[in-house]
């Protein structure tokens, strides 16, 4: 990774992006090994508050393939994109969940070819549990909104990653990956390395 041995890994992560010092080669595995990646874009908080403020946020034009020209032009996000060509089920307008960390599924293999996007609307705050996503703990109950909310104590081990879009962008989460939504609204989707993996499990549609 781009990262030289005296970086400190905080140096790594700004308020609103990945540090840039994270190049488009390193950034399918910084999702990987940290189970998140960030990156604060202007035009998709547009498109999510035009998705919203006109009653579309939940129709045919809220998936992947209506952010991916504007996500596909930064250079880091392309590199991971490339990485998940397949489209999955999840396709839901999203809120808050300011008290409690959260996954959308337990550790399990087949999951760790999928990640969760979040198309974030301006004024958007979350956190990140830093590397969570192998964590080896199971909550077999799932909430009304298809998450799975983590107890607090089994995250300690895990620093906590904060980000601010104030003008939206995108966050991209491991499944598996504890985090939690503060402020804003955003509209989640999914996507797979591959068609089989994605048919052999999907996260389920809040909607």
């Amino acid at each position: 990774m781009a990262a030289s041995g005296s970086d400190s890994v905080k140096d790594l992560f700004e308020p609103t992006k990945v540090a840039s010092l994270i190049s488009a080669d390193d950034a399918p595995q910084f999702l990987q090994d940290h189970g998140f990646f960030y990156q604060e874009i202007p035009e998709i908080g547009k498109l999510v508050t035009d998705l919203f403020s006109t009653n579309r946020a939940k129709g045919e034009e809220a998936t992947l393939d209506h952010f991916k020209p504007t996500l596909r032009a930064d250079p880091r996000l392309r590199r991971i994109l490339d990485c998940y060509p397949e489209t999955g089920r999840l396709q839901s307008p999203w809120g808050i969940v300011p008290k409690a960390y959260y996954s959308w599924n337990n550790p399990l293999p087949e999951v760790d070819s999928a990640v969760i996007a979040y198309m974030l609307g301006p004024q958007s705050q979350c956190r990140c549990k830093d590397g969570s996503h192998r964590r080896k703990f199971r909550v077999e109950k799932v909430d009304e909104d298809g998450t799975r909310h983590l107890p607090d104590e089994f995250l300690e081990e895990y620093l906590e990653r904060s980000i601010i879009m104030i003008e939206g962008g995108v966050l991209l989460v491991h499944p598996v990956l504890g985090h939690r939504t503060e402020t804003g609204r955003s509209i989640i989707l999914d996507a797979w390395t591959t068609q089989t993996a994605r048919d052999q499990l999907f996260v389920k549609n809040t909607t």
